[in-house]
């Protein structure tokens, strides 16, 4: 029994460090990628001869098509509209601005960048006054093209400038960055139901999940259901997600998971066959025990089902105290593992999982290993063991 209680308890420790391990992995990359969100698209181009040209008709989204999705959505999430485009805008004193804009439906989803002053815009309610500006979030190239040369971008905040027919203010300035300042190409984030003449357009749809664990179902109820809408146009969406990370990852943790069960199911082996030995000299021991019982009636089945319910009964009562040993080891582990990190909170995890594998490692050892003495005891000459008394 002490093999097992050890075999067990190593097994234990290591399937939940390992569950622990795998956690800290996914709040990790979580950390860094928007794993629970997902980005759907209109295809704008199609391939003919594999040549990309534009489509004659393409999906577009709107704030009710966004609503009916995640009525229908059988997972919690939160949803936003965004529509892009490029116009004219002019600055407070009449200069010129070409602006490539971006407006969405609010709460916002996507704040992929960091803010080098002043804050995202709120939403305007149905009670604003419609002569109130728009807020909007500018990037570092606009911001400059608002204030006087060789200023800080950040001044640019509380100026106004025209924009879709409306008056737009500076509440928020991005961060310098390569990726929203392009080549003289100025950037708004604003509110999509602030400018009418932001119509409706091909835009792009972003859903955010409660969980991690719901985005891969959620695209395959997406895909049908935007068929169903949009029947007339051929793979009308393109539908993204990061959880191409986490799939990947949970391979490699399946495979470490693997080997490391199978080093140390060699301990586990070594407490089963301890039990057969035991079970082997218990038939050599009873042997008049079990010739009196076979005497009076007593079958073959009967003595085997003896012994192997004893062979189960070891492997239970161990892998009982292997699990609480496997449980206090793996504690003291995650505990030792943390205090020689500060800014990782590293964990233990005890699953449902972990407990099923070890009442199956449990009754297939004892099965396994007293099925030879179980055999054996069945096979004896009650005559021959009854001489033996």
């Amino acid at each position: 029994m002490l093999g097992i209680i050890i075999g067990v308890g190593a097994l234990v420790a290591m399937l939940s460090l390992i569950d622990g391990l795998e956690q800290l992995a996914r709040d990790q990359i979580a950390g860094k990628t928007a794993l629970e969100n997902m980005s759907i698209s209109a295809n704008t181009q199609k391939r003919i001869d594999n040549i990309r040209v534009d489509r004659d008709t393409i999906a577009i989204f709107t704030p009710a098509l966004m609503e009916d999705l995640l009525a229908d959505l059988p997972y919690e999430a939160t949803a936003q509209l965004s529509v892009g485009g490029s116009t004219l805008g002019s600055s407070k004193d009449t200069q010129k601005l070409g602006i490539t804009y971006r407006a969405v439906t609010f709460p916002v989803i996507d704040k992929a960048f960091e803010l080098a002053g002043g804050r995202w815009p709120e939403p305007i309610l149905a009670t604003t006054t419609s002569s109130r500006p728009v807020e909007v979030l500018v990037n570092h190239q606009l911001a400059l093209k608002l204030v006087a040369p060789d200023t800080n971008a950040v001044a640019a905040i509380g100026s106004t400038f025209q924009l879709l027919g409306g008056s737009a203010k500076v509440v928020g300035v991005a961060e310098k960055s390569d990726r929203i300042d392009v080549n003289g190409t100025l950037f708004n984030y604003s509110q999509l139901a602030t400018f009418p003449e932001a119509k409706p357009g091909p835009g792009q749809l972003q859903l955010s999940f409660a969980s991690v664990e719901d985005v891969l179902p959620a695209k395959d109820f997406i895909e049908p259901w935007m068929e169903n809408q949009f029947a007339g146009i051929k793979e009308a969406v393109r539908i993204e997600t990061y959880t191409g990370y986490l799939e990947a990852m949970e391979e490699g943790f399946l495979v470490f998971r693997l080997v490391m069960s199978f080093l140390i199911g060699i301990a586990v082996v070594v407490g089963g066959v301890g039990i057969m030995n035991v079970l082997v000299m218990s038939v050599v021991e009873r042997t008049s025990e079990i010739g009196i019982r076979k005497a009076i009636g007593a079958d073959r089945k009967s003595i085997i089902i003896q012994f192997l319910s004893e062979a189960v009964a070891l492997s239970v009562i161990g892998s009982i105290f292997g699990t609480i040993l496997g449980i206090c080891s793996a504690l003291v582990a995650a505990t030792v593992i943390s205090m020689y990190s500060e800014e990782i909170q590293f964990s233990a995890i005890f699953t449902l999982n972990t407990l099923l594998v070890v009442g199956i490692v449990a009754i297939g050892i004892g099965c396994l290993f007293g099925t030879y003495p179980a055999l054996r005891a069945a096979r004896l000459d009650p005559v021959s063991a009854i001489r033996r008394l």
